[in-house]
Order: C-alpha cells, then structure tokens, then sequence
C-alpha cells in the first residue's frame, strides 16, 4: 500500500530524545504528513497523549526491532507490526479494526480537507486546523488503545 497524508501508521526510534520513556523503542502511533516516496515520510509521532512531534524523512522498514535494531527510525504499517512487536499478542480482529479506523480517518480527513478548500465556504483555517488535530489524535489514540497492552495507572 502507498502511504498517503493522513494514514496512520506505527513509529519506532533508537533516539532517546523521541522516546516515551514508558514505551523505549516503540512502536509509536503516527500520522503521515508528507510522502517523498513509496517508503520515505514525514510523520507526526504521539510520543503520548497531546505530545506530538514531528519527525521528518522515515523510512519505512519491514523488519520488527530487535536486540540488533540498527535503525535509528523507521515506521511501519501497523497490520504488519502489530501482532509482534508489542509484548502481547494482538488478533485478527484487532487489526482489522485498526485498518477500518485508518479507512474511516482517512474519508473524515478527506472531506474535511474539501469542505476547507470550498470557495463557497467561509472556512476559518486556525479552527480547520485545530479539528484536523483532534481528529488525528482522537484515531491515534483510539489505535493504541487497541494495539497497547493494559498498562498500570
């Protein structure tokens, strides 16, 4: 699948500074913001709930992190990630609902972004903008709420 603006996908780093000291490596819930290429992006990274960060030209990479993680950043698509790189099993289930969410932020990004650019719209773009960034967060948030193990709190 090509990535495109808005598709979410999960984020790992060997860089201290972009770590979530409770997740480590990750995987980190991220939204494409610019395509270069088939596997090379920009993303905005939720290192946690109202932390986001931007990151810029990932590479997309198809092997899970390890011991021998030589990366320092990569992303991957979170149906091919998931179900090992968490310490819990994720199932079917979970990841198709994970790809019916990213389906589902895809079309309210979309028709957001024409409702923004309808001249026949008087469209305040400082709340456009806060709306697309809730949207984004609320899909994020609702994907590592599935693919997150239980944590203590």
């Amino acid at each position: 699948m090509k990535p495109i603006p808005g598709h979410a996908v999960l984020f790992f780093t060997t860089d201290e500074s972009l770590q979530n000291a409770a997740i480590g490596v990750g995987p980190y819930l991220a939204t494409v913001t610019q395509v270069f290429s088939q596997s090379c992006v920009d993303l905005e990274v939720q290192r946690d709930i109202g932390d986001l960060v931007r990151v810029g030209s990932v590479s997309q990479d198809d092997q899970l992190p390890g011991p021998e993680f030589a990366h320092v950043r990569c992303w991957m698509w979170p149906s091919s990630a998931a179900p090992a790189c968490a310490d819990h099993k994720v199932d079917d289930e979970a990841i198709a609902t994970v790809d019916g969410l990213q389906a589902a932020e895809g079309y309210v990004l979309d028709l957001m972004e024409k409702v923004r650019l309808n001249e026949d719209l008087d469209v305040d773009p400082r709340w456009s903008s806060i709306a697309r960034t809730h949207i984004e967060q609320g899909f994020m948030a609702m994907n590592r709420a599935i693919l997150s193990p239980e944590t203590e709190g």
